[in-house]
């Protein structure tokens, strides 16, 4: 409040500040599912193997991948890099989407509850980075261009 009292920012410092708070918030939440993640995987090892658990590596460069884009999408002030992360949140879905039917399909053997239930929950951490990534750059196409994803009619 001390700011807008004696230095009278612009709007477009207003909303510079406004999406560094929401990056702060975004990045805490990200690393609370980062943490959860971890708690599960200690459990993992001593569970059966299971087979989709093959798929985690990949949706995790993903979710890392998108938030490192968002991120320096933020610092560039990069629209574009913003926008581009809109197509990748539908793969991450999609990957998750492929490992809960493969998982629950594992999850008819007993033997494979435990393990398969914890292998969806990080695939459903996962997912939730990715998603928190797509909130970082709404916050940086609004930054920059003052205008909601929702109002935009295209991302050309």
């Amino acid at each position: 409040l001390k700011i807008l009292a004696t230095q009278q920012p612009a709007a477009s410092d207003l909303r510079k500040v406004i999406a560094a708070i929401h990056l702060a918030v975004e990045l805490e939440r990200i690393g609370d599912h980062a943490a959860g993640i971890a708690r599960v995987v200690e459990r993992l090892e001593e569970e059966a193997e299971i087979e989709s658990l093959h798929k985690l590596p990949k949706m995790a460069e993903r979710a890392q991948d998108m938030l490192q884009q968002a991120v320096q999408a933020f610092v560039d002030h990069d629209v574009p890099k913003a926008k581009a992360l809109f197509a990748r949140d539908d793969k991450i879905d999609k990957q998750y989407n492929r490992l809960f039917r493969e998982t629950m399909l594992e999850m008819q053997d007993d033997a494979y509850i435990r393990r398969a239930n914890y292998l969806l929950w990080v695939g459903h951490n996962l997912e939730r980075m990715g998603d928190r990534a797509i909130n970082i750059a709404e916050r940086v196409v609004f930054m920059v261009t003052n205008q909601y994803i929702e109002d935009m009619v295209s991302f050309d």
